[in-house]
């Protein structure tokens, strides 16, 4: 299982954002966001609201590691969900000709 700080990181990275901007937003030092992520430090209720409400973090994922990283993101089939699906309409289709 991860740890807050590799969640964060992995946030930070699905963001596109280099450590530098990271703790722009945040109003920390580059060093400060390279610590919470190798779990050396942690981040103030504050800045964990702001990292909530201002990027759409899941808190689940956040504390946790649950659920997906973001809120209101669509989660997909998976693949063999999807070719299951595509098989049976394939299979329906080629019944409705006669094939």
């Amino acid at each position: 299982m991860s740890t807050m700080g590799e969640r964060i990181r992995l946030i930070r990275e699905e963001l596109r954002l280099k450590q530098e901007e990271f703790a722009n937003h945040f109003g920390v030092s580059r060093a400060f966001i390279s610590a919470i992520e190798k779990d050396k430090n942690k981040f103030s209720v504050d800045n964990l609201c702001k990292l909530l409400v201002d990027f759409d973090v899941n808190i689940n994922y956040v504390l946790a590691g649950k659920g997906s990283m973001f809120n209101n993101v669509k989660e997909y089939p998976k693949e063999e969900e999807m070719k299951k699906w595509f098989n049976e309409m394939v299979r329906e289709e080629f019944k409705k000709r006669g094939l």
